[in-house]
């Protein structure tokens, strides 16, 4: 089992590397806090941060979580687990 982490937002993505070893990679504070949040969540548990929360708040029911801290970000971050859609 495993956890997922959704977070939203711009990135930066292609081949990185040089001509004798080519990686397809996304960089960028988006793809930070997607890996932050995916960190945090346990076994079955789908956690969304509130950017994703705030586009999708229409069609899903979540449980804010208590506000954490991020690497990498001064602020707590408010992260929700989705428990299902409307």
């Amino acid at each position: 089992h495993f956890g997922m982490g959704l977070h939203t937002g711009e990135a930066v993505v292609g081949n990185v590397g040089s001509h004798l070893r080519k990686d397809y990679s996304a960089i960028g504070d988006a793809v930070n806090m997607a890996k932050r949040v995916q960190e945090s969540a346990q076994p079955g548990q789908i956690l969304i941060s509130e950017d994703v929360y705030l586009k999708g708040k229409d069609w899903v029911v979540v449980e804010p979580l208590p506000p954490m801290r991020v690497k990498g970000r001064q602020a707590l971050e408010q992260i929700y687990e989705l428990l299902s859609k409307k």
